[in-house]
């Protein structure tokens, strides 16, 4: 399912927000995707747009990185330009274990792509392309 997000949240609101988001996130239209993988590890598309990945398994830190924007477009069934979705990643590993998230190919990030531990990191992905898919 390809979530559409149009909010923006003013920082008074932030405990509302995070609520709602919350609230959202245990819905039936987000499903947690657990990976324990010790080391880097690619994620999969179903995986993502699904919503959350419970990232664990490691005492250092690691580069994760997205599934492919064929793979991402696969799992959303039928995208359109413009179509955005939201995914989380949630940092379960222990000590340093910072997770570095890195684009697939033709994935692009931007803005903050680390997840300390014990935090969760919010990303929204942008379909730009999809008969050559690109996701930003």
């Amino acid at each position: 399912m390809a979530v559409k997000v149009r909010k923006t949240v003013e920082q008074k609101d932030i405990g509302k927000h995070i609520k709602e988001v919350t609230d959202y996130i245990t819905s039936k239209d987000m499903a947690a995707t657990a990976d324990t993988t010790s080391g880097a590890s690619t994620y999969t598309g179903a995986g993502v747009v699904n919503g959350v990945i419970l990232r664990s398994g490691n005492t250092s830190g690691v580069t994760d990185v997205t599934p492919t924007a064929t793979q991402l477009l696969a799992a959303m069934g039928n995208p359109a330009i413009g179509d955005t979705f939201v995914f989380y990643v949630r940092n379960l590993n222990t000590s340093t274990g910072t997770v570095t998230l890195s684009g697939g190919t033709d994935v692009t990030l931007s803005g903050t792509t680390t997840c300390a531990i014990n935090k969760t990191r919010m990303y929204v992905g942008k379909v730009t392309a999809v008969t050559a898919p690109a996701v930003t």
